[in-house]
């Protein structure tokens, strides 16, 4: 088995970019496994990690980068993706970069960030091959860097995340959705162009044709700062406040269900690489308003429409249109075989790029160090930070109980149940410890594996904030297995600010004793 390292640390100002290899890695585990290949994951955060093994990938290692030396003459990895740490390793590094935005909208960059990005482009040209994610991609660099760079592979992603389509209508009304909306799902950038779809609207309105708009992503742009803020007062000003709706950076999930409810997406975007947005709607079967970007041409041969980006007359057209049809058409595609595509264009892309050769014994020894080391490391990783946006019934601590003392990342349980989806339990680490405090009178608990009762119910000691309590839980029988865990209690105290349960400061997966 080939062993493949990347460089990785989880970046929620970069979402998207995050999103990228935790979907290469889920692509990976739809392929006969005499295809897969072993990835070592070079990071120093366990919750970088983590959100990769959500892929549900089994072969995943981790291993600190102040654990290996990048500067040694006999690298241990077969490959490195996506960038080098040093001029030893790029003769064995293929390099990925997401597109050119810099070079085709220099308004909205200055020129020694233009000038950084180049050089950080051309670095990556220096090493063995470069993946980039469609050929409106690849054409830019033959325009911009004409010559500079001779190894380039196309290598398409695909989306993965899953999202329980029976919630979908729990998800409706937390955010109190409209009956009828349409969606755009970009993080709010400058160059996402939310403008565009903001001003259609306020045409629409102006013609008696009313529609609702939900925009969701995180709310900074450092180009432009207060921009989001901008953005909101412009919507009163044109008097469509009412409907537009900013909700932010919302759970991964929480979003997917928002698409799927969705009459349908835009993606106006005035730059894309390949967007995950549009990826996101197709796996769902969602029809899709798009930018007329040569990109989204690529992405969309058919199952959408184009409006002039620069254009919101363009824009409101196709809005106008489009919404007055009840029943949208879609293209069915066979999207399981776009992942599996992911997967095996890019191993392509590793054999056309670094021929397999017989590992020397110098590298086979290196390896082996490296495989020690990560399996030291992964015996500590079965832990679930309290900010994972995978548990659900959890909220952060604000208003009157922001007591002092207590850090942000304890979370308010809000509500009699909070539940981790989807939970691989290591042989490794199968015992799951709970830590808390309780403000509630008489309370009690329960612990349930996959709707089965795993801790029966016995009753919590104190209520007191100040009295930290562990309740340990033996999952041993569930090895190997993927669960949903669920914690319930038998009451709450409410108050005039929010449901409450317990304060839930930490989830532990440990050994035996540990």
């Amino acid at each position: 088995m080939r062993n493949i390292a990347i460089r990785f640390e989880l970046d929620e100002d970069w979402i998207g970019g995050s999103y990228y290899f935790r979907n290469l890695i889920s692509a990976l585990a739809l392929l006969p496994e005499e295809e897969q290949v072993f990835i070592y994951v070079i990071c120093e955060k366990m919750q970088s990690v983590s959100f990769l093994r959500e892929s549900g990938y089994r072969h995943i290692g981790w291993l600190k980068a102040s654990e290996y030396d990048s500067r040694t003459t006999e690298p241990p990895f077969d490959a490195i993706f996506p960038y080098p740490a040093s001029d030893e390793e790029s003769a064995i590094t293929i390099s990925w970069i997401p597109d050119f935005q810099e070079l085709h909208l220099r308004q909205f960059f200055s020129d020694n960030e233009i000038a950084q990005r180049q050089g950080h482009h051309r670095r990556r040209f220096a090493t063995a091959g470069l993946i980039v994610s469609s050929h409106d991609v690849a054409n830019d660099v033959q325009t911009f860097y004409p010559g500079e760079c001779q190894n380039i592979a196309v290598v398409r992603f695909a989306s993965f995340d899953k999202f329980d389509e029976g919630k979908c209508q729990d998800v409706r009304a937390k955010y109190n959705m409209p009956a009828r909306y349409i969606i755009c799902a970009n993080q709010v950038w400058v160059h996402k162009n939310h403008i565009v779809i903001m001003r259609a609207v306020s045409l629409l309105k102006q013609r008696g044709v009313y529609v609702d708009v939900v925009f969701t992503g995180k709310e900074y742009d450092y180009r432009v700062p207060g921009y989001s803020e901008m953005l909101k007062q412009q919507a009163v000003e044109w008097g469509i406040q009412d409907r537009i709706h900013f909700l932010g950076f919302i759970p991964r999930e929480d979003q997917l269900c928002l698409m799927k409810e969705a009459h349908y997406v835009v993606q106006p975007s005035l730059f894309e690489g390949w967007s995950t947005v549009i990826e996101d709607a197709k796996a769902m079967g969602k029809f899709i308003v798009a930018s007329d970007l040569n990109v989204h041409k690529e992405q969309l041969p058919s199952g959408g429409r184009f409006f002039f980006r620069h254009d919101p007359k363009s824009l409101a057209d196709v809005m106008q249109e489009v919404s007055s049809q009840a029943t949208l058409p879609f293209a069915p595609i066979d999207y399981q075989e776009a992942r599996r595509n992911f997967a095996r264009d890019f191993l392509a892309a590793v054999d056309q790029f670094l021929p397999r050769q017989p590992r020397s014994p110098q590298r086979q020894a290196a390896l082996e160090r490296i495989v020690h080391a990560s399996r030291e490391n992964m015996l500590n990783i079965d832990q679930i930070e309290i900010r994972d946006h995978r548990i659900s019934g959890l909220s952060p601590i604000e208003g009157p109980y922001q007591e002092s003392g207590l850090t942000m990342e304890f979370r308010w349980m809000n509500g009699q149940e909070f539940e981790i989806p989807d939970c691989l339990i290591s042989a490794n680490a199968p015992v799951m410890q709970l830590t808390f405090r309780n403000i509630c009178r008489d309370q009690w608990l329960q612990v349930y594996v996959n709707d089965s009762v795993l801790k029966a119910e016995f009753q919590v000691e104190r209520f007191d904030l100040g009295y930290q309590q562990r309740v340990a839980v033996d999952l041993s029988d569930h090895v190997n297995q993927r669960c949903i865990i669920k914690v319930r209690v038998s009451k709450v105290e409410v108050n005039e600010v929010r449901t409450l349960g317990l304060l839930v400061e930490k989830i532990d997966f440990r050994p035996f004793g540990g």
